[in-house]
C-alpha cells in the first residue's frame, strides 16, 4: 500500500525531496479570485523535476510579489531554487525522486475544476492526498520499474483526513492556466525522511493541459524564516551529518576543523564550530551561505520596511486518474 506522502518538490537542500500541496485562496490586495465553476477533472503526478541550471530554476519561478509589497513587480522568484541548483552539483537529486514517485511512496492527486480544459474565466487548482492506488505501483518486491498506476488510467482513495477542499483560483486561456495567490499547505520529504508539512503563503500556480490528460504544472510559494528553522532544518540536519560522517574524520590537531575528502563535505565543514564533524541545527543556522540562501526576499503583506518570505518554486508532471469527486 502507498505511503500517504505528497509531493512538491519542491525543496531545500542537498538531498532528494518531495513534497505535497493543499490550498485556499487569498486576497492581499490582490483582484479578488474567481470561483471555480465546471466538472472535477483528476490527475496524480507522475514526476517532479528538480533545478540543476540556472536556466531550469528560471523555468520553474514565478512572480510571487516584491520586496516591500505582496504585489507582484515583474520579477521571477526562487530564492530557494539557489540552493537546490548549487547542490544538485553534489548530489544526485532527481533519481530518488523518481524512484519515490514511481514507488507510490508519494500520491498527489490534483482536483482540477473547470467548464472547459481550453478556455476558463472561473477554475480551481486543488491538491489532495492520495491514500491507495489501483493498480498497485510495483508489482511485487522484484519490480525495480514500478509506476504502473501511473498509465492514466490509475484509480486511487483520497486520505481524507490529510486532504482540504481549498483551492488556487485562476484562468484558462488556450490550455494554459494562472491562478493565485492562495495560501497552500505542503508536505516536505528529504531523502525519505518522515514529511513535514509546511504553509506557502502567496502561493501561485502556472499550468498547461493537454487534450490528452497530461498536465505540467508550476507551483510557487513563500516560506516564513521561523518556519524554515523550525521544520525544515531539523530535518537537513541528519541528512547532512550522514554525509558527513562518511567523508570526514577528526583532525589529530586539536581545535582544527575535521579533515573531508569531496566537494559537498569540505562545504559543510566550514560551519563546524566545535571540531566533532557533525552540526547542530544552531551550527547549520549560523553558516553565513545557508543564512544568505534562506534570507527572506518577498513580502507576504500588502506592505512591509523588508522581506519576511523566503521564495520557492517547483514544477510537476501529472496525468490522468480517477479518484472520489472528479470525472
Amino acid at each position: 500500500m502507498p505511503s500517504k506522502h505528497l509531493l512538491f518538490v519542491a525543496a531545500a537542500c542537498a538531498f532528494s525531496l518531495s513534497l505535497a500541496a493543499c490550498g485556499g485562496s487569498s486576497g492581499g490586495g490582490d483582484t479578488p479570485p474567481p470561483i471555480p465553476e465546471g466538472a472535477h477533472y483528476g490527475y496524480v503526478v507522475s514526476g517532479v523535476t528538480v533545478p540543476k541550471t540556472d536556466d531550469e530554476k528560471k523555468q520553474i519561478s514565478l512572480d510571487l510579489g516584491g520586496t516591500n509589497s505582496s504585489k507582484q513587480d515583474g520579477v521571477i522568484d526562487n530564492k530557494l531554487g539557489n540552493l537546490i541548483e548549487l547542490l544538485a552539483g553534489f548530489v544526485d537529486l532527481q533519481t530518488p525522486i523518481d524512484q519515490a514517485v514511481a514507488r507510490g511512496a508519494i500520491l498527489l492527486l490534483v482536483d482540477f475544476q473547470t467548464e472547459d480544459l481550453a478556455n476558463s474565466s472561473a477554475a480551481g487548482f486543488g491538491v489532495k492526498i492520495g491514500a491507495t492506488a489501483t493498480p498497485l505501483p510495483c508489482t511485487d518486491m522484484t519490480d525495480t520499474t514500478c509506476g504502473h498506476h501511473l498509465d492514466g488510467h490509475g484509480m486511487f482513495t483520497v486520505d481524507d483526513t490529510a486532504s482540504t477542499d481549498g483551492v488556487v483560483a485562476g484562468k484558462i486561456v488556450g490550455g494554459a492556466f494562472s491562478g493565485g495567490p492562495g495560501d497552500v499547505t505542503v508536505q516536505l520529504s528529504l531523502g525519505g525522511a518522515t514529511p513535514i508539512t509546511l504553509s506557502l503563503q502567496r502561493a501561485r500556480v502556472q499550468a498547461t493541459i493537454s487534450p490528452t490528460g497530461i498536465m505540467n504544472a508550476t507551483i510557487g510559494g513563500l516560506l516564513t524564516p521561523s518556519e524554515i528553522a523550525s521544520e525544515l532544518i531539523p530535518v537537513i540536519q541528519p541528512l547532512a551529518n550522514g554525509l558527513l560522517t562518511s567523508s570526514c574524520t577528526p583532525n589529530p590537531t586539536q581545535g582544527q576543523a575535521c579533515i573531508c575528502t569531496g566537494g559537498a563535505a569540505m562545504l559543510l565543514i566550514s560551519a563546524d564550530r566545535d571540531f566533532d564533524c557533525q552540526l547542530t541545527t544552531d551550527e547549520i543556522l549560523m553558516y553565513m551561505p545557508v543564512q544568505q540562501a534562506l534570507a527572506p526576499d518577498v513580502c507576504t503583506t500588502s506592505s512591509c520596511t523588508t522581506p519576511d518570505g523566503v521564495s520557492i518554486g517547483v514544477q510537476v508532471q501529472a496525468v490522468k486518474a480517477a479518484f472520489p469527486g472528479v470525472m
